[in-house]
């Protein structure tokens, strides 16, 4: 054994403490609330899917079944995929170089202290500055200028499912709805067309139920005609060390803002910790729930999709895609990494960024990305995360620095696709799992606040919070609930 050697297997040593006695960080609401809630199903022998609203399951991980044991499966699927609202900056033209014109915005509101504050989680995103967020008493609220000030907008249902709401535009939304009755599940997706001060709903189909297995559906718009819903069977378990497995995975249709749906025949399957992600209205993609090693992908919207493994992917890596570039007709770019399958493995591979000429059936490794400077891994193993593209060659993407919690997380920008980074001179937030941008100057992060003892020798989340910065990501400043 050489030095090198020694000096890695120290570090993997260190690495692997730090993970085990850190508290983790915020997991996106999406994330959270489905853990919690089939964990303590499956602990009281329920089927995961099932009447009750999300509330009445917070808080109800006990025993065998603990959020932080759960929180390891999201290393599957990486921080980026968990946020399942739309990124801000897929909804708007692209733009084409990192500037900052004009001057800043109007001046945020104060937020209230950390004592008095609400848990503030992120739902949706869309073009012209709109946001959604759920906030803790206040239920929905809605803003159209970027954070600046908000709006209470009133709930889909009186009992809603899982809050995947798709926003379109600021007057056009939508969110599925899976509803188990006695002999059938029964899936829906209610619209608004007017900011979601009203909601309608609509039919989609309905599929018998079956003992240990059920019903998850998610729904994605292009825009305020064009949209899909997503059906698969999920099996139920009470491990949360496996991917569940699925089946009667179906594809749905509309070309009427939802009025009405069409079988489209069979789609990608979905699972627990597996939906799509989209980089664009019309593309996105889904990983594979029967080989690790596979990504499907879509450049219209959801209608078709086109599966293929990453090159060097064999059974003992899972793709973690970061992020789909169209360039033009058939030619994607994807910057994906790649985790081991293994037990006891977290580390993955630097990600790196593969090549498609045929719409994703087949794709090329083009060249690994360069390092943050300060920047490491976080708790799921990623070297950058939520990245999101501004341009062809212009992303922002979160990185961890070092390996204390109490260090703010970083913002990175990349001019070159990824080849060499720098970090944004960034204040006002610490800890971010997700971020999104509707423009340049316009931003938006999913966070937790931390509370240290006075010595600083231990910290733990507080609750979940949103930044928001109008200055091309300098400053950032908390939701103001």
């Amino acid at each position: 054994m050489n030095d090198s050697d020694f000096d890695r297997d120290l570090e993997d040593k260190v690495r692997a403490e730090l993970r085990r006695s850190i508290v983790p960080p915020a997991t996106p609401f999406y994330v959270r609330d489905r853990v919690e809630r089939l964990a303590s199903r499956a602990l009281a022998g329920e089927s995961p899917r099932g009447h009750t609203g999300l509330s009445a399951w917070r808080g109800r991980l006990s025993g065998a079944v603990g959020l932080a044991s759960a929180l390891a499966i999201v290393a599957i699927i990486g921080v980026g995929l968990a946020w399942r609202a739309s990124s801000p900056g897929n909804n708007v033209a692209p733009l084409v170089a990192p500037t900052l014109p004009g001057t800043p915005g109007p001046t945020f509101q104060p937020a209230p202290s950390g004592a008095t504050s609400k848990g503030v989680t992120l739902v949706a995103t869309a073009g012209g500055l709109t946001g959604i967020i759920s906030v803790e008493g206040l239920g929905y609220q809605i803003t159209h200028d970027g954070g600046v000030t908000w709006s209470p907008i009133a709930a889909p249902s009186t009992a809603p499912t899982d809050p995947d709401f798709d926003f379109v535009d600021a007057t056009h939304g939508f969110q599925s709805s899976v509803v188990v009755g006695a002999a059938d599940t029964s899936i829906s997706v209610y619209r608004t067309n007017d900011g979601g001060a009203s909601w309608q709903s609509s039919g989609v189909t309905s599929l018998p139920n079956q003992t240990d297995w059920f019903i998850d559906a998610i729904s994605h718009f292009a825009d305020a005609s064009h949209g899909v819903v997503l059906i698969s069977r999920v099996q139920s378990t009470t491990s949360l060390k496996d991917l569940p497995k699925s089946q009667d995975c179906l594809l749905f249709t509309t070309d009427d803002g939802g009025a009405s749906w069409a079988a489209a025949g069979n789609g990608p399957c979905l699972s627990v910790f597996i939906w799509p992600n989209w980089s664009t209205p019309q593309a996105g993609y889904i990983l594979s729930t029967q080989r690790p090693s596979d990504v499907i992908v879509t450049v219209d919207g959801g209608r078709t999709w086109q599966t293929a493994a990453l090159p060097d992917a064999g059974s003992g890596w899972r793709v973690t895609p970061l992020l789909l570039l169209v360039d033009g007709p058939g030619r994607l770019r994807m910057l994906a990494s790649m985790t081991p399958t293994a037990d006891g493995e977290y580390t993955p591979r630097t990600p790196e960024v593969y090549a498609s000429a045929d719409g994703g059936a087949t794709w090329v490794e083009q060249y690994a990305i360069g390092k943050v400077a300060g920047g490491t891994t976080n708790q799921f193993g990623h070297s950058v995360y939520s990245v999101v593209r501004l341009g062809p060659d212009y992303w922002l993407a979160l990185q961890q620095k070092g390996d204390s919690i109490e260090k703010a997380d970083m913002v990175a920008q990349t001019l070159d696709a990824g080849r060499t980074w720098s970090v944004l001179p960034t204040t006002g937030f610490t800890t971010a799992d997700a971020m999104g941008w509707w423009d340049a100057r316009n931003g938006v992060l999913q966070g937790m606040q931390w509370v240290c003892t006075a010595d600083g020798s231990s910290c733990g989340g507080d609750h979940s919070t949103v930044y928001l910065t109008n200055d091309g990501g300098r400053t950032w400043h908390q939701v103001p609930f």
